[in-house]
């Protein structure tokens, strides 16, 4: 009998709630900023800022494997790739997964959250952000910084299901290289 009324007296309350959630005003809900909806939780602006939102976003989670909470022994179970990455980077990753587990070939990539950042551990912070829009596709180049140390980063982004994602990394510099293209050539190499 006392878990009946305590079982009501939870769905009243939680009706309640949702009921006065649905009951915000049109005006109410426009107001709401980009900042306090959050990436992901509608549909991204085609701008620059809809890029520079999404990266930040990705490096906020990016810290949660280079700084491990002391009160969680467990690592964080966040997958970078399948959140912020392409279909089609999505795509190459399975492939090499298939070909790795049907052929037994050491993998190209051993750590596919590693691909986000140079560092290990420590806090990470992209910024001076230069972001090229056309359409839906562009290109972000930015700097990420890890206390004194910094590095420059190349990503190609796309615009799918209303969200801003990374399609490649490009490694800048004598010796540099697309990642998805290194990963292709991989699946072309083991197929």
């Amino acid at each position: 009998m006392t878990i009946a009324a305590v079982s009501v007296c939870v769905m009243v309350a939680c009706g309640s709630k949702s009921s006065s959630n649905n009951e915000k005003s049109a005006e109410q809900q426009a107001e709401q900023t980009e900042e306090e909806v959050g990436y992901g939780e509608e549909d991204a602006p085609k701008t620059a800022e809809g890029v520079i939102a999404m990266l930040n976003e990705a490096y906020e989670e990016v810290n949660l494997f280079t700084n491990p909470s002391d009160e969680d022994e467990c690592e964080p179970n966040i997958d970078l790739v399948a959140e912020f990455c392409s279909k089609d980077f999505n795509d190459l990753r399975e492939k090499i997964r298939e070909i790795v587990v049907n052929k037994d070939v050491p993998s190209i990539i051993d750590d596919w959250n590693g691909i986000w950042s140079f560092w290990d551990e420590g806090t990470i912070t992209p910024k001076d952000f230069d972001v090229n829009i056309d359409g839906d596709t562009g290109n972000a180049i930015f700097t990420l910084t890890n206390g004194d140390e910094e590095i420059t980063y190349d990503v190609s982004v796309v615009y799918e299901d209303g969200q801003w994602r990374v399609s490649d990394w490009t490694q800048r510099g004598i010796d540099g290289y697309s990642i998805a293209e290194r990963l292709s050539d991989f699946i072309e190499e083991n197929e």
